[in-house]
């Protein structure tokens, strides 16, 4: 089975059990990854009926009733499976044969712990718990082979393959001078822009307009706040609009601009409340701050689904603070840029030997991590510190 060059651990470790599973290459969306509650729900896990894989199984089967049963199967040793354990078993190409459908679904959730043995991620432990099968990572390996996967890949760690299809991205009509939009304007133009970049980053390739209507095979998705607006050959992708928490109608009294304005100030103003001002060895001036305002904006616009309304409290400033039904933007970046400035006041102590230097990943004994801890909260925080200083 070939493996993707650009895909990253989770995707291909997904490939993997799911080849193990089907014999199918590819991704499956039934192999869920989770988050929260690892000690009892592991790491990942998938859903046991049959009926569930269906869609996933290979050409020459077909269902009866899909609640229930298979009646046409290859020329398998189990006649008629009703879990993908059994289904599994069934398909493998070598290991001993068993007498029982329940012993031969034993041996294939058992054997998943030798066989991820060669794939990204490493199985330590499966269980199953009424329709699902839970599986447990190797948490020291997986630690370890993480690192070393976004360390060698760097700035392409998680970058997906070119794809063959191609999108051109369109808007209503917005205000040509920006100064002029109103927010939900803004988030329009916000929304098509993140688009774009989320495209971009899986391996779509952007259209200009006369390729959109030339290529039968390329999208057209037009945003647009308007559900009565309707562009030829395109897709519509709905976006709510912004509206003020006070009347709850679409609010035109404040400039996309002067709402920026109002968050940069905010964020400047908490800062000096909260911890006095911008120190010594935290990153300085006006430009700062305003960078920050303008990310504070793009969560307040961003947060919620696009088709959803955003709410936002645009009534005049109080004691120069504006209000917003978001203030965790403010909590998450000015918390960034001081985490960011502990780091670097950290490799400056390290250069005059007030530190020693870390020590090599692979001496680190991960074990020590005795708390629940998501592999996937890890890997993804990794990959975007790592790929951060390598562009230093």
């Amino acid at each position: 089975m070939e493996k993707e060059k650009n895909s990253d651990i989770l995707q291909l470790f997904n490939v993997e059990l799911c080849f193990y599973l089907t014999r199918i290459s590819g991704t499956c969306a039934l192999i869920r990854k989770h988050k929260e509650h690892l000690q009892t729900s592991g790491d990942f896990s998938f859903p046991v009926q049959l009926k569930y894989w269906l869609r996933y199984i290979e050409n020459g089967i077909t269902c009866k009733d899909s609640s229930t049963s298979i009646t046409s199967l290859p020329d398998v040793a189990v006649a008629n499976p009703m879990t993908i354990l059994e289904y599994s078993y069934s398909n493998r190409e070598r290991g001993p044969r068993s007498d029982t459908v329940f012993d031969g679904a034993k041996w294939a959730l058992q054997n998943i712990i030798e066989s991820s043995k060669s794939w990204p991620l490493v199985v330590s432990n499966c269980a199953l718990q009424v329709d699902r099968v839970q599986l447990y990572l190797d948490r020291k390996f997986t630690f370890r082979c993480v690192l070393q996967s976004v360390l060698s890949r760097k700035s392409m760690y998680g970058h997906f393959p070119a794809k063959q299809q191609k999108f051109f991205i369109t808007t209503e009509i917005l205000q040509q001078d920006r100064h002029e939009r109103d927010l939900s304007e803004l988030r329009v133009d916000l929304l098509r822009s993140t688009a774009i970049k989320l495209l971009e980053a899986t391996g779509y390739e952007l259209a200009d307009m006369g390729e959109c209507f030339k290529e039968e095979s390329t999208v057209c998705l037009h945003f647009s706040t308007k559900s009565s607006e309707v562009v030829p050959g395109c897709q519509r992708v709905l976006c709510g609009v912004v509206v003020n928490s006070r009347h709850h109608n679409k609010d035109n009294t404040i400039t996309a601009q002067e709402y920026v304005r109002r968050r940069c100030r905010e964020i400047k103003t908490m800062a000096m409340h909260k911890y006095g001002g911008l120190t010594e060895h935290e990153p300085q001036g006006e430009d700062f701050l305003n960078q920050l305002g303008d990310a504070a904006v793009r969560i307040d616009l961003l947060h919620v689904k696009p088709s959803h309304t955003v709410t936002l409290s645009l009534d005049a400033e109080v004691n120069g603070i504006q209000e917003t039904n978001n203030r965790g933007a403010v909590f998450i970046l000015y918390n960034c840029a001081r985490l960011a400035a502990l780091l670097r006041q950290f490799e400056e102590k390290v250069q005059l030997g007030y530190y020693p230097q870390l020590i090599p990943y692979e001496e680190v004994d991960f074990l020590l991590l005795s708390k629940e801890v998501s592999y996937m909260d890890f890997i993804d925080v990794a990959a975007i510190c790592i790929v951060d200083v390598a562009r230093q």
